[in-house]
């Protein structure tokens, strides 16, 4: 299942479908169908976000907790199966929070570093 099977319209309904909502009650959180709107803004604006390098760190603390639930709680820490990509994904973003935006993010460019010639 992708963002898009989660977030985009379905049956004339924007945000998350049933069955996901009914996942994430599975799951144990309280309020499911706001953490479900949680988990695919944070999946699909905090990609968005990190892809251009805006808010690179508050996104990926947010994306690294929404995929720590994916593969810890959802897949029930199946790394070799479904809980993989979670997995990855998890990986990618704490290196993401730990090292922060790049020189070519839109971060680097609201905070006025400049580029470094590469000589």
């Amino acid at each position: 299942m992708t963002v898009f099977e989660k977030l985009l319209p379905k049956d004339g309904r924007w945000g998350p479908q049933d069955w996901f909502i009914a996942d994430v009650a599975e799951m144990g959180f309280p309020l499911p169908a706001f953490f479900a709107w949680c988990a695919v803004l944070s999946e699909f604006v905090g990609g968005l976000f990190l892809l251009f390098g805006f808010a690179t760190r508050p996104s990926a603390l947010f994306v690294a907790i929404t995929v720590f639930v994916a593969a810890f709680i959802y897949h029930d820490m199946d790394f070799g199966g479904k809980g993989l990509l979670a997995t990855v994904f998890l990986f990618l973003s704490v290196g993401l929070l730990l090292s922060g935006a790049g020189r070519f993010s839109i971060d680097a460019l609201i905070s006025g570093r400049p580029l470094k010639n590469a000589e």
